[in-house]
């Protein structure tokens, strides 16, 4: 699908912030879709070197997490079997190889990661006297640093904002203008502090853009509405949300362990506006904001005497928090979560 008539046909710099970045890693269908809208518009793709950093830093810890998982579940698998004759889901290493390895594999996956980030975006390096402002900012509770933290945002917005200072010129010899992707709020608010030194940051036209949908959309491809409790009711939806529950760290034990065991897991949407979609390039990507409540059942109990329902054995929880799901075949459909909040019965 080519973008709608009247798409934009300048040049300028996007800058994706960590919680957009993450959804556009190279060879993920988002990306082939965002780059190439991109390349053939002229725009480039950048982010800054904190974005970098932040976003290898997740995907070191992700990965080591999701290795050590690996390796408790084979010694446990082991541990239980009567013979050693069979090969546990094609593993091609002994967990005890795993182990031994896993730290290497963090790092050397992680350091790939870069790399491949590095090539498929244009790097914005942070100047050491906005780094220092960005600190300041946060001592003087400037917002977006009122409550006395989010220099790093603020060192993140800075570098955009200077790399917006000399813009790229239209052929009607109009400066135009730098898009920033992010979802943090935040940085509608922002604050410079008195200084002819900073006017130059003051004067530059940034275009704010909460998600990659809304770029996209921006960038001339038709934006629709979705129905949420379609999306919600998604095999795919359903199951990233429950790995994310049981995969959180602040998962209480006694309910981790009821998620675990629960026989049936009845996911509705309760609040949120509507979804958002845009397609192009035989990719369909959906965004969307909302409060899900979640009930682990153990057991459904048989009516009681008077006729009403018998509730169930287990317990209900809450999360909130923004759902991207990507559909480009040949590819399976993919669903990260951002900016989950969880909250438990009793606590």
């Amino acid at each position: 699908m080519r973008p709608s008539t009247g798409a934009v046909t300048f040049c300028f710099v996007i800058v994706l912030d960590s919680n957009q970045l993450r959804h556009v890693l190279p060879g993920k269908p988002l990306y082939g879709l965002l780059s190439a809208v991109a390349r053939r518009a002229g725009h480039t793709l950048a982010t800054t070197d904190v974005v970098l950093a932040e976003v290898v830093r997740q995907r070191r810890e992700d990965l080591g997490a999701a290795l050590k998982a690996w390796t408790e579940a084979g010694f446990e698998a082991r541990r239980l079997m009567i013979t050693d004759r069979h090969q546990i889901g094609g593993l091609a290493v002994h967990p005890q190889q795993l182990h031994g390895r896993r730290r290497r594999i963090t790092y050397e996956q992680s350091a790939e990661l870069e790399t491949r980030l590095r090539a498929a975006f244009l790097v914005l390096n942070t100047l050491p006297e906005d780094a220092l402002l960005a600190i300041l900012m946060e001592a003087q509770h400037l917002p977006p640093c009122e409550h006395g933290r989010g220099a790093r945002d603020a060192t993140i917005y800075l570098t955009t904002l200077r790399a917006a200072v000399a813009p790229e010129i239209s052929a009607s010899g109009e400066a135009l203008p730098l898009m920033f992707v992010s979802q943090d709020g935040d940085f509608s608010r922002f604050d410079l502090p008195e200084g002819r030194e900073l006017d130059a940051l003051r004067e530059v036209r940034v275009l704010h853009q909460r998600t990659v949908v809304a770029t996209l959309n921006a960038l001339g491809f038709p934006k629709s509405s979705a129905k949420a409790d379609d999306v919600v009711a998604r095999p795919e939806f359903q199951q990233a949300l429950i790995d994310a529950i049981t995969n959180s760290p602040i998962m209480p034990p006694r309910l981790l362990r009821q998620a675990q065991e629960a026989a049936e897991v009845r996911i509705r949407r309760l609040a949120g506006g509507p979804a958002e979609s845009c397609t192009g390039d035989g990719v369909t990507v959906t965004s969307m904001t909302g409060e899900w409540s979640i009930r682990f059942v153990e057991q459904v109990m048989p009516p009681r005497l008077d006729g009403r329902p018998g509730g169930y054995r287990g317990f209900p929880m809450r999360a909130e928090g923004t759902a991207l799901l990507v559909d480009g075949p040949p590819h399976p459909p993919s669903v990260e979560l951002n900016s989950l909040v969880l909250s438990f019965p009793d606590r």
